[in-house]
């Protein structure tokens, strides 16, 4: 009973995102695609081919998913001129533009990544609430947020947060 018990409030939990009709694979490319534009073009050409499918409502590609058992952590110590250090820790993931609609994350702020948001233009960066709570202040959208991901180096990049989204819960 107790077991049953604790399998429903894990069941009716707010998970943070509406995983009802999605769908994951894990993609491994060969290796023959090793250069980052190689496996650019195949991930694109991946989700183009998804897209077309009919039923289709939103594709996305990410390092990880919601409850998936992977974790990817960074930590920088932000070293700016005239201010003192700033340490941030949290988990990464890298994800595609349809990535948040595809895995029905809930935006509670600003937007989600675009088409044209891409590391050849302006850096830019979607943050959960615990984040945006710890290390950003009330309005977080718009700010501009230094990051350091190499302690080593003393160049700082700044991202600029454009969107927060609800918590999600962590597989481990």
């Amino acid at each position: 009973a107790l077991l049953g018990q604790s399998f429903l409030i894990q069941w009716r939990l707010d998970r943070g995102f509406d995983g009802s009709h999605v769908l994951t694979a894990r993609v491994q490319l060969p290796a023959t695609r090793d250069s980052a534009a190689a496996r650019t073009a195949a991930f694109d050409e991946i989700l183009t081919r998804i897209r077309q499918r009919s039923g289709v409502r939103a594709v996305g590609l990410s390092d990880a998913i919601p409850l998936g058992g992977s974790e990817r952590r960074f930590a920088s110590t932000a070293r700016e001129p005239g201010r003192e250090p700033r340490t941030i820790s949290a988990l990464l993931r890298e994800v595609t533009p349809g990535y948040f609609a595809a895995i029905g994350m809930r935006v509670s702020a600003g937007r989600v990544l675009a088409d044209g948001d891409t590391l050849n233009g302006e850096l830019v960066a979607v943050v959960n609430r615990t984040f945006a709570r710890r290390y950003l202040g009330a309005a977080p959208v718009g700010e501009l947020l230094p990051v350091a991901i190499e302690n080593t180096r003393d160049d700082v990049q700044k991202w600029k947060i454009v969107g927060v989204l609800d918590d999600v819960l962590r597989g481990n």
